[in-house]
């Protein structure tokens, strides 16, 4: 079972997947049996492949809110009764990660390859 609700007024079922372009999709924060971070996002698009027990959620108006709103996500969800990765760009506070495959833990996130950018810090004047 995913930890996800999708809310959309048009599900498109085929034999082996489902598509929509979602109102929300909202993965609710879990550490036990499996760890999920929460996320949010509004005009996303869905497509479910239970078959293979996957959903990828891509954001197409705004970026996921992830981590109770501690940062966002812009890319690609991809859900699984096991883990969620993702590929795209994290942005926080201070720097955004880019990457290809990340995997996303309740507080944490993981990936071996990782394009990281620091934003310019503010400095005091004298």
């Amino acid at each position: 079972m995913l930890p996800s609700t999708t809310r959309s007024k048009d599900f498109i079922f085929f034999p082996d997947s489902m598509n929509t372009m979602a109102n929300s999709f909202d993965l609710k924060e879990q550490i036990d049996p499996i760890e999920f971070p929460q996320a949010h996002g509004d005009t996303v698009y869905v497509h479910w492949m239970p078959y293979k027990d996957v959903m990828n959620a891509t954001d197409k108006a705004s970026p996921f809110k992830t981590y109770n709103g501690k940062c966002t996500f812009k890319g690609r969800y991809s859900l699984s009764p096991l883990e969620l990765h993702g590929n795209g760009v994290i942005d926080m506070v201070k720097a955004d990660i880019s990457a290809v495959n990340i995997l996303f833990k309740q507080h944490q996130f993981f990936s071996d390859t990782a394009d990281f950018h620091l934003k310019k810090l503010l400095t005091r004047k004298v």
